[in-house]
């Protein structure tokens, strides 16, 4: 029983630690449970998070590539825009 007890107690810890670095929380709740203390030590030195959101697009009506919003001119084939 008391086995169990630490099995979930470390997997909670995986899983805050995960959802706090914006990973899948009940990956992190098995890895805490398997890892124990380790998984602790793991989050603590790990500096990898998730990616940012992507950045706004639009599409090049000369090209039909993908160019961020705010562009003023098509990066691909030069075509200015006017929105």
């Amino acid at each position: 029983m008391e086995i169990v007890i630490w099995l979930v107690l470390w997997g909670f810890v995986g899983f805050c630690a995960a959802k706090a670095r914006g990973w899948n929380a009940a990956i992190g709740f098995v890895a805490g449970a398997m890892l124990g203390p380790l998984a602790l030590l793991l989050y603590a030195v790990s500096s990898v998070t998730r990616k940012p959101a992507a950045e706004p697009m639009k599409v090049c009506g000369q090209c039909a590539e993908h160019v961020k919003a705010e562009a003023k001119v098509c990066r691909y084939c030069g075509a200015t825009f006017k929105w």
